[in-house]
């Protein structure tokens, strides 16, 4: 298979898991900002002061980019 070929076939594996994820979002007081977080992953949390959207697309690039760092054969659970 092609290099080209597996990035592909990665990226539509993480878009798949991202697709499915649940998300969490609230008002930090403390922090002026909305807190975005999805159960999948609690250890990946996001904040954007300018909205509730804005912080859970940011929790989606930082889970992106955590999925993508992870070798294509770990175990679902390896992010945790």
């Amino acid at each position: 298979m092609s290099t080209s070929i597996q990035t592909g076939t990665a990226a539509s594996t993480i878009e798949r898991r991202i697709l499915g994820l649940r998300c969490e979002v609230w008002w930090a007081p403390a922090d002026a900002a909305y807190i975005a977080c999805s159960p999948e992953f609690p250890t990946i949390l996001h904040s954007d002061p300018s909205s509730a959207l804005a912080a859970m697309n940011g929790l989606e690039n930082d889970i992106r980019d955590a999925l993508a760092a992870v070798p294509a054969h770990a175990s679902p659970g390896e992010l945790r």
